[in-house]
């Protein structure tokens, strides 16, 4: 009996960092499907593998059947990057496939479509009143539209919103972020349109397939697979209250 993965390459991308949770699956380099889940929350651990079984299963495959596994790793809910990874994890290891880690945010900049030479900074909340930010920059010529055309300017920084015109004054400004943004900030801000600043399975798994073709790829042993860690950038504020109840 001839395998599934043996006609084509079956993708299935994971995209937990924030509230819309969705997974997706590739056959090759076409989506087949892309779902959201119902559940939020707590309740991502109860639902998720259930619908990446389902989800295969409507497309006669298994979860075996799986040749690459992409999944978000971060920064975004901490909870919902534990839990998408811990999945991605031990999937990839059951079905010996390979698995990429995709940043959060170079999903989301891989919504936009590059028309100009103009910055994009994309923003999530950090919480306690800050932000996650980075800028990426889009290649030199505005007419190539491939999802890793985004270049990253340095290191994620953690900001406070009044830091944001300034800091990157020259930046249109996207990200789930933008949301959180005090109304007088966001109003004197450039930013995307409200369906681009989102990260989704599809353009994870649109990534990872890319990194894929170029080798940029995670093995599937268990040891390595162990290594890997969500993108958390700070610690949780629980944490940091545990810490300092510790110490008094």
């Amino acid at each position: 009996q001839v395998s599934a993965q043996a006609v084509d390459m079956l993708t299935l991308g994971i995209e937990t960092s924030e509230r819309r949770v969705s997974i997706s699956l590739f056959s090759d380099e076409t989506m087949l499907a892309e779902r959201s889940l119902s559940h939020s929350g707590r309740r991502h651990a109860q639902s998720l593998v259930a619908e990446v079984d389902r989800l295969f299963r409507d497309y006669s495959h298994r979860p075996s059947d799986v040749g690459l596994v992409a999944v978000s790793c971060g920064p975004g809910s901490f909870t919902g990057l534990r839990i998408g990874l811990t999945c991605a994890k031990t999937l990839a290891y059951a079905a010996r496939a390979s698995l990429v880690p995709i940043e959060t945010f170079a999903a989301i900049v891989a919504n936009t479509r590059v028309t100009s030479t103009t910055p994009l900074t994309v923003i999530a909340d950090a919480q306690r009143g800050e932000f996650f930010v980075q800028q990426f920059r889009p290649p030199q010529s505005c007419l190539v539209n491939a999802t890793t055309a985004w270049k990253a300017v340095g290191t994620i920084e953690i900001v406070r919103p009044d830091v944001l015109q300034t800091a990157f004054a020259d930046s249109v400004f996207t990200g789930p972020g933008l949301e959180r943004l005090p109304d007088p900030v966001l109003r004197q801000v450039r930013t995307t349109a409200p369906g681009e600043r989102f990260p989704t399975a599809r353009m994870v798994a649109r990534l990872g397939l890319e990194r894929a073709a170029t080798d940029q790829i995670t093995p599937n042993q268990l040891d390595e697979l162990a290594l890997l860690e969500p993108l958390y950038i700070r610690r949780s504020a629980a944490e940091d209250q545990w810490e300092a109840r510790g110490r008094t």
